[in-house]
């Protein structure tokens, strides 16, 4: 009877993760990448057992001089650390002035550089619940990735060792759909094919039975994962 119930709360998450994917993720219609040799972000994932995941966004760029922009969190904690050359003037917009679409949790930064050989920039930031896990199953869902159209774009998801990923069940999603160039057990590479963009990448976790408690709200009962308490 436990087992059923917790497989309830499992398809119950994953249902409404996808729909709110669905409903928030591919509202916007984003810009295809072409293929740049002096221009690229590219975004690292890792995921802990608990869902918590640290996000790091590399950008390179060969020119002598330039600008660009990236979506940031609007309301965390998130830094920028200029690895080579140096940021001339930087500043903030609405997402819905750059892309005219109103990211409301994102806000785009705006930077111009210079540099001798190549500019590099780092920004870093983190997710509390990057992944929701009820064992044995889980999903991880990226926050939104926006960058200057005609850019490259490329993006790594790792999870922890002991976790598989699901192959069928990981996605690309923006103004259409598409699977990671790349999938070895914990690990997914995508090969970024537009600048609007969300992933999604279902996984099973070495244990097989959530850590539940129950919480009790007024004449409410709730069985919980005690990570989530």
């Amino acid at each position: 009877m436990k087992t059923a119930h917790v497989s309830s709360v499992i398809s119950r998450l994953l249902v409404f993760t996808l729909v709110v994917s669905l409903t928030f993720g591919s509202s916007a219609l984003g810009t295809t990448v072409q293929a740049s040799t002096s221009d690229s972000y590219r975004y690292e994932f890792v995921v802990n057992e608990n869902g918590f995941t640290n996000v790091v966004v590399n950008y390179e760029s060969t020119a002598r001089k330039g600008w660009s922009w990236v979506f940031v969190p609007k309301f965390s904690n998130w830094s920028e650390t200029v690895l080579a050359g140096s940021i001339l003037q930087s500043n903030f917009a609405d997402t819905e002035n750059v892309t005219g679409v109103d990211y409301y949790f994102y806000q785009v930064f705006n930077f111009s550089y210079t540099s001798v050989g190549s500019f590099r920039m780092k920004i870093e930031f983190n997710m509390s619940v990057g992944a929701f896990i009820i064992e044995p199953r889980g999903m991880f869902y990226s926050p939104q990735i926006g960058f200057k159209e005609g850019s490259n774009g490329e993006a790594n998801v790792s999870l922890p060792s002991d976790y598989e990923i699901d192959r069928n069940k990981a996605l690309a999603i923006g103004e259409w759909n598409y699977k990671p160039k790349s999938v070895d057990k914990n690990y997914a590479f995508f090969d970024l094919q537009e600048n609007l963009v969300r992933l999604q990448i279902e996984f099973s976790t070495s244990l097989t039975t959530p850590d539940l408690v129950k919480l009790q709200q007024g004449i409410f009962t709730f069985d919980a994962v005690e990570r989530y308490e």
